[in-house]
């Protein structure tokens, strides 16, 4: 059993099968230190199940990791992690994974310098990564890479566009 090493801080719910959770793990990175690049991902777990989440936030913010979520209705599995996670009270703890992981960020994917636009294509909570490279580049305040990112997200009912 993995140990509990982060605490549900909060929890934005857009509709019954629609969440923004807040995780905070024990241990952050100081400021300047290097965390996740915009478009990772990692594994959150409660009862010996695990599952792995895009990263929403951008690296710069300290206060939590967030995640974007949806319900699992109808379930891949026998064991769903987001029927724990949809009944955890802010508070809650929870273990995250030690390790970020993941290939699918600008930095590795676009030549340094490249100015062409980037359409980032999403349907649902696939927008995850995607917001996380919109918020690095905002507060990083570069307006001519935010200005080269364009985002198109799809989702079958309007209340499920969340940012």
């Amino acid at each position: 059993m993995t140990p509990d090493n982060a605490t549900l801080v909060e929890r934005i719910e857009l509709d019954p099968t629609l969440v923004i959770f807040r995780i905070r793990p024990d241990v952050i990175p100081a400021p300047g230190e290097p965390w996740f690049l915009p478009g990772q991902y990692v594994t959150i777990g409660a009862s010996k199940i695990q599952r792995a989440y895009s990263i929403a936030s951008e690296p710069e913010e300290r206060r939590w990791l967030e995640f974007y979520i949806r319900f699992a209705r109808e379930p891949a599995t026998v064991s769903p992690l987001t029927h724990l996670l949809f009944t955890m009270p802010v508070g809650a703890r929870l273990h995250l994974g030690d390790k970020v992981a993941g290939r699918f960020t600008l930095e590795r994917t676009v030549a340094a310098g490249d100015t062409r636009v980037k359409l980032l294509v999403a349907a649902g909570t696939g927008l995850a990564p995607f917001v996380s490279m919109v918020r690095h580049a905002k507060r990083a305040e570069d307006a001519a890479a935010l200005s080269r990112l364009v985002v198109l997200h799809g989702v079958s009912h309007p209340h499920e566009l969340a940012y």
